[in-house]
């Protein structure tokens, strides 16, 4: 096996293969305003396994806490730009306060990790290949219900309520 291949976690969810691209500490209180009010106490950082995972591309991101998984979503630019906010040569954990503050305000905040998708894409039937990751976000939080996502978890309940735009304009 390569010597890479060993040090990289791998699991699948929902039949998809993600990967572990980092963990969380706390670390020095960083400076920061959100929405023009100044941030108290804002110390959670990421460690990364490689900081050229800050790049991935467009991507499904999953946060677990130990094997349980607690949040799914996704990115579409980096992963920089969306969960990211450097300091001091510290990558500080951006993303949002029903995430940042579960984790930082763990007993154990080293139980807690990252994990993005290996291969985000699909083929269509005409033969192109296209970026599915919203489709794993709603797959995983439709079927996996993780405890800290809010929105998604009435996917399948709010479609009976909906129409296909095909069937609309048939009754046009």
């Amino acid at each position: 096996m390569d010597t890479k291949q060993q040090i990289l976690d791998i699991k699948k969810v929902c039949e998809y293969d993600f990967i572990k691209i980092a963990s969380f500490y706390n670390d020095k209180p960083i400076e920061a305003t959100f929405d023009g009010k100044k941030l108290d106490n804002y110390t959670l950082a990421i460690n990364f396994i490689n900081d050229e995972f800050l790049k991935a591309e467009q991507s499904t991101y999953l946060v677990f806490e130990n094997d349980k998984l607690i949040y799914a979503g996704y990115y579409s630019t980096s992963f920089e730009d969306r969960w990211i906010k450097k300091q001091n040569g510290i990558y500080y954990c951006w993303h949002s306060e029903n995430i940042d503050n579960y984790i930082k305000n763990s007993q154990n905040i080293d139980k807690f990790s990252i994990w993005i998708t290996l291969n985000p894409y699909a083929k269509t039937d005409d033969g192109k290949i296209v970026n599915i990751s919203k489709v794993i976000e709603d797959t995983i939080i439709s079927n996996l219900q993780p405890i800290r996502n809010k929105v998604g978890k009435t996917l399948k309940e709010s479609q009976k309520n909906t129409k296909n735009v095909k069937e609309i304009l048939k009754s046009i």
